[in-house]
């Protein structure tokens, strides 16, 4: 295959972080517009439980990967 050049590889870089930089400001823009919402007391409860619920799917998608 074809060599990526120190140009090409720079560019690529440069996109790679706009693209890193860009989700990240929009997850820290939505966290910033949901803390109200999600500081609710009678929200905590099924808010924790679906986040719960989430990282135990991402567990299980991990051992899933693991073992295949």
């Amino acid at each position: 295959g074809a060599t990526l050049g120190f140009r090409g590889a720079l560019t690529l870089s440069s996109i790679s972080v706009a693209i890193a930089t860009t989700i990240h400001a929009i997850i820290v823009i939505a966290g910033a517009k949901a803390h109200g919402w999600l500081n609710d007391q009678t929200r905590i409860k099924p808010i924790r439980r679906i986040f719960a619920v989430v990282m135990v799917g991402v567990a299980i998608s991990f051992i899933a990967a693991d073992l295949a």
